[in-house]
């Protein structure tokens, strides 16, 4: 158990609070309590709404986007100086947070009777003071503390109040306790903290006169992975404490905290009121709406400053001091520049926004390819069908991946999982979130090359439609290239339209029909069949990602720059909403489809001959031509297209002779 958090249990009787974990908002020289519009003086680490920024306030935070915080009702915002480590060479690291912040939210009382509230709107405060460097047994100084986290060496060590000279295998665990008496007047304070006072026990106890009003209890708990950087304490400039927080402070004793309160006050005081749990499972909280715990929020930087990675000083003017004079305050004689920062969900910033030198983003374009957002793919039906690059030598970067699909003349092209690169001449990628592209490139880390099973997605601004598998006409949907035989169809109508095939007749055709279709098919370059369900076990052709190779391959009749199925494969569609159908051409008709039905001109034909004569004998010959068509019909050869488009654009003339001749041609091409 937490040790401050144990002895804090034992000093009431009401022992009611809750955990609650916040992940890392961002990381940047600011600070909108104590610096507000302005760069601040050092560094913080930043969790809570997504509105963060230089000038933000109470009414800003509440129209966040999102929180880092698991509870979606609050938009506060929490954060806490970063820690470096130092060289023995002067630079500096930054030593990343373990999974964030866990903020407590504590019901402390002086008695069961003593009323206690939620934060005010407009509210915020700060706890500590950045220029300590050494310790004086105040209530303030009290509620900073350290912990040297241990447990897998089969250590304990108790808490400290400046950070412990000796390694914490499990991590340094810094804290603050804020003061939880209120004046109950001020917002806020001119030094941001005098509106608030500590209680007599500093973490319990009974609130001065001065400060009457008991709001809820705040304590932070930020754990920093020191671990990693063990090995290297004998290249620091201390080997036996070379951490050194953003404010220059290698003491502890300038540990602070700040919070700016974005609370939906009317949930904040409900839990406060009546989630009285003792196990701190913030899930017992019934007033609480909750984030999925894998959802990411950020912030893009307001400041354009390089604050992680290997630095020659600390940002700002924050000279290194140990006390145990407090430190000096200077100016930094360079200021950087700001930027617009914007809250945004998943991993990436979104398109156009600002980032640091040190960051990466997103390449807006590269070789006549413009990104067009982070598209879906799958291992078993792949969304770009064709693999330009595998990449394992650690060189892959969006130029070179878009440099091969340029050469191809590819319509899309994409990288996945930070090397492999592919390309296609299908439709668009379904999208998924912009966050999801999270990888960086194997070649350039500062580029974003997709992630498992996401693409960081471009399309051609030079590509000219060549042949193309339509994607639908307005309000229908694309659903995959489908096998069909003759014996058992996909779909049991076949429709004719006026004139030669196309893609869009055919949806017409089949939406003006029945109200019943859901679906409408084009086969072999001139068939069209509708139907309201799927039938006979019929199954996506493969490769589903890619409807040509997978035999849907023949061009329509009427449009040569599209594809209307093949042998046996069908493009399927499934149709608008009953609302919203489109009138078919007024000499359409359809017809049950049987098994001696191959082609859509069939059914055509079928009706010329019927107009032409009335003799059964006609009639049965006719059916016996089409039946032994129907079985043959499988070893089509290519060059039926161009019979059919002969034989599908007939000279009203010779009626007659045509229909002969037709009749001629179809046995001819059966065998």
């Amino acid at each position: 158990m937490y040790l401050l958090l144990a002895t804090l249990l034992l000093t009431t009787s009401t022992h009611a609070f809750w955990r609650m974990p916040c992940n890392n908002l961002l990381v940047e020289r600011a600070d909108p309590i104590v610096s507000p519009g302005k760069v601040a003086s050092h560094v913080h680490t930043i969790q809570g709404g997504s509105n963060f920024g230089l000038s933000a306030n109470f009414g800003s935070l509440r129209q966040s986007k999102c929180t880092s915080c698991l509870v979606t009702q609050d938009m506060s915002n929490y954060w806490v100086p970063s820690l470096y480590f130092q060289f023995a060479n002067g630079t500096f690291q930054d030593v990343p947070q373990v999974g964030g912040m866990l903020v407590y939210y504590l019901q402390r009382r002086a008695n069961d009777s003593e009323q206690l509230f939620a934060f005010p709107d407009g509210f915020s405060m700060v706890a500590g003071t950045p220029s300590l460097r050494s310790y004086a047994d105040t209530l303030e100084q009290r509620a900073i503390s350290f912990v040297c986290l241990a447990y897998t060496a089969g250590k304990s060590y108790p808490q400290t109040s400046f950070i412990p000279p000796y390694d914490c295998p499990d991590g340094l665990r810094a804290q603050v306790f804020f003061p939880s008496c209120w004046d109950g007047i001020n917002a806020n304070s001119s030094d941001h903290k005098s509106h608030m006072a500590y209680p007599d026990g500093m973490d319990n106890g009974a609130c001065p006169s001065t400060h009457p009003v008991r709001l809820v209890s705040l304590f932070y708990e930020t754990t920093f992975s020191v671990t990693a950087f063990t090995s290297l304490r004998t290249q620091a400039r201390n080997a036996t404490q070379p951490f050194v927080f953003s404010t220059g402070d290698v003491t502890g004793y300038g540990f602070h905290g700040d919070f700016l309160n974005g609370w939906d006050k009317t949930v904040l005081q409900t839990a406060v009121s009546n989630c009285n749990a003792s196990s701190g499972v913030i899930e017992e909280c019934s007033a609480f709406k909750f984030n999925d715990p894998n959802a990411k929020c950020h912030h893009s930087p307001d400041v354009n400053e390089v604050v992680t990675g290997q630095l020659t000083a600390l940002p700002g003017c924050n000279p290194v001091t140990s006390g145990p004079a407090p430190a000096t305050s200077c100016t930094d004689p360079k200021p950087p520049s700001t930027f617009n920062g914007v809250g945004y969900t998943g991993g990436v910033p979104p398109t156009g926004a600002n980032v640091t030198a040190n960051q990466p983003s997103v390449v807006a374009s590269a070789s006549g390819f413009k990104y067009i957002g982070c598209g879906m793919d799958g291992v078993n039906g792949r969304s770009l069908p064709n693999q330009l690059i595998s990449d394992q030598s650690g060189s892959m970067t969006i130029e070179k991946c878009m440099a091969a699909a340029a050469s191809s003349s590819y319509r899309y092209a994409g990288v996945e999982y930070a090397r492999e690169c592919w390309a296609g001449n299908v439709t668009q990628p379904a999208q998924a979130p912009e966050g999801d592209c999270s990888f960086t490139c194997t070649g350039n880390s500062l580029e974003y090359c997709g992630a498992g099973n996401r693409l960081t997605l471009y399309n051609s601004t030079q590509w000219t439609q060549g042949v193309f598998t339509n994607p639908g006409p307005a309000g229908t949907t694309f659903v995959g290239c489908y096998t069909d035989n003759t014996a058992q169809r996909t779909f049991s109508t076949s429709a004719t339209v006026s004139g030669a095939m196309t893609v869009a007749k055919c949806v017409a055709a089949c939406s003006s029909a029945s109200s019943a279709n859901m679906y409408a098919g084009v086969e072999y370059a001139g068939q069209c069949y509708c139907d309201s369900t799927v039938r006979n076990a019929a199954t996506v052709a493969t490769p589903s990602s890619d409807p040509i190779s997978a035999g849907c391959n023949m061009l329509c009749s009427g449009n040569s720059t599209e594809y209307c199925g093949g042998a046996n494969r069908l493009n399927v569609y499934k149709l608008p909403s009953r609302a919203s159908v489109v009138s078919a051409p007024a000499s359409s008709t359809t017809t049950t489809a049987k098994a001696s039905t191959s082609v859509s001109t069939s059914a055509k034909l079928s009706t010329i001959t019927n107009a032409s004569t009335s003799s059964k004998g006609k009639k049965k010959r006719s059916k016996s031509k089409k039946s032994k068509k129907s079985k043959k019909i499988a070893r089509r050869k290519s060059d039926n297209t161009a019979s059919y488009a002969q034989v599908n654009t007939p000279s009203v003339r010779c009626v007659k002779a045509l229909v002969a001749r037709t009749s001629q041609m179809y046995e001819s091409n059966a065998t």
